[in-house]
């Protein structure tokens, strides 16, 4: 937002101004500042000469232009965000927005730590056939449920982050099938506005099922609620209960790769693990392009049927096709063991706590015996009607012997008081 309000040479409060004083013009007279003002910027940003998108606002020359597909993600995508939160309500269509160009990205090669022929330390390659051990390097280091349960969403879905980040509870749970304990989701990439319909796989449901658990128990203990579960209309995904920020994960990934020692692993790099793994084990390119949200046309008249038929809310079909030949391609393996583990362990302190609260409850009780028995003393020698049948009870006595030594010095301090009562 500062680059921009720097093109423009005005403050974020006179954009609003600006917009708003536009919006009270007649329809016909509306100028559109603000879209004038985004296109312009993008002009600035890519010092293009394309008479569409050439910066007709002033005469300033970026020093080092920007890629074409960065700048329309940047000034397309999250200024509008800004826009929204100055409450301008700027709109564009598809055809509004400058296209995509379509570039041949290499791949960055995953590498690790190695040693050469001669021993000297390099970056090695890590070989595809092991990229599914590192990410469960990747998860286990993880310290979260959130944490694992974002990573291994995104392993079987391809989901950008902040689309991930845009899924409420309510898209989750009207997608789950119980059959098969995966998820169905669709939606449009807010890249892009491209349309996807994916996936969380078996692994997934099974720590995102294990985060709303926990969370739901952090909730009702840090606000005093008892709540059975958590309102639909929050974030699948949250910080404090609220949206998480788009680059969250990204940081948490970065510290992990960087302990272990790891290269060029992102979470960009995991969807590119996604296509590249589907691809090697012949699934149909369409089905591919279609869960992760790319541009294109499915010419399998069975794959377009299912899609076609999952839109209008019937994906059974389609989730019989990814349980039976993808799930186990974006599973890391050993995943039930590792939730069971986790479940175990969070059973095991809530049944600790539960005892806690009733050895609580149970001193509490003591303390309340010990407490009336003090006062039916006080009452009596107040009367002067002190008599003691048998001695009282110690409810702290830690064995027999023990009782029966502080039993034997109150019945003498009895006896003690019952003589300094009858003293005139």
């Amino acid at each position: 937002m500062y680059q921009l309000c720097d093109f423009l040479g005005k403050t974020p409060s006179e954009l609003a101004q600006e917009h708003q004083e536009d919006l009270k013009k007649d329809v016909l007279e509306q100028s559109k500042i603000a879209k004038k003002q985004l296109n312009s910027f993008f002009g600035y940003l890519t010092n293009t000469d394309d008479i569409k998108w050439k910066n007709t606002l002033n005469d300033k020359i970026i020093k080092k232009k920007v890629a074409w597909n960065s700048a329309r993600q940047y000034v397309f995508s999250k200024l509008l965000s800004f826009y929204s939160r100055l409450e301008i309500d700027v709109k564009y269509k598809k055809k509004e927005k400058p296209k995509e160009v379509k570039t041949t990205v290499r791949e960055k090669t995953w590498r690790r730590d190695g040693i050469d022929e001669k021993g000297k330390p390099i970056k090695e390659m890590i070989p595809k056939n092991e990229k599914k051990a590192i990410l469960k390097q990747v998860r286990d280091s993880l310290n979260s449920i959130r944490d694992k349960a974002i990573l291994l969403g995104k392993i079987s879905s391809s989901l950008d982050d902040v689309d991930m980040f845009n899924l409420k509870i309510e898209h989750y749970r009207r997608g789950i099938l119980p059959k098969y304990n995966i998820c169905y989701l669709q939606g449009e990439r807010q890249k892009d506005d491209m349309l996807y319909q994916t996936f969380f796989g078996s692994e997934a449901c099974e720590m995102i099922d294990l985060y709303l658990i926990d969370r739901l128990e952090k909730i009702n203990k840090s606000e005093n609620e008892d709540m059975s579960e958590i309102p639909q209309n929050r974030y699948l995904f949250a910080v404090k209960e609220k949206k998480m920020d788009a680059r969250y994960f990204s940081e948490r990934m970065k510290k992990i790769i960087d302990t272990l020692k790891l290269y060029n692993i992102t979470p960009k790099s995991i969807r590119r693990f996604f296509n590249t793994n589907l691809e090697s084990n012949s699934i149909n390119k369409g089905i591919i392009g279609r869960l992760m949200g790319h541009k294109g046309d499915i010419r399998d008249e069975h794959y377009n049927e299912m899609f076609e038929n999952a839109k209008e809310g019937e994906y059974e079909d389609l989730a019989t096709e990814f349980i039976n030949k993808i799930d186990s391609l974006v599973s890391l393996g050993n995943g039930s063991r590792k939730i069971t583990e986790v479940e175990s362990e969070i059973k095991r302190l809530n049944t600790v706590n539960e005892g806690l609260n009733a050895t609580i409850e149970g001193l509490k009780g003591d303390m309340d015996d010990l407490t009336n028995s003090v006062n039916q003393i006080k009452e009596m020698l107040r009367k002067e009607d002190l008599f003691f049948t048998a001695p009282l009870p110690n409810v702290f006595a830690e064995d027999q012997e023990k009782e029966t030594e502080i039993s034997q010095k109150k019945s003498q301090k009895v006896k003690e008081l019952e003589e300094d009562v009858k003293k005139p």
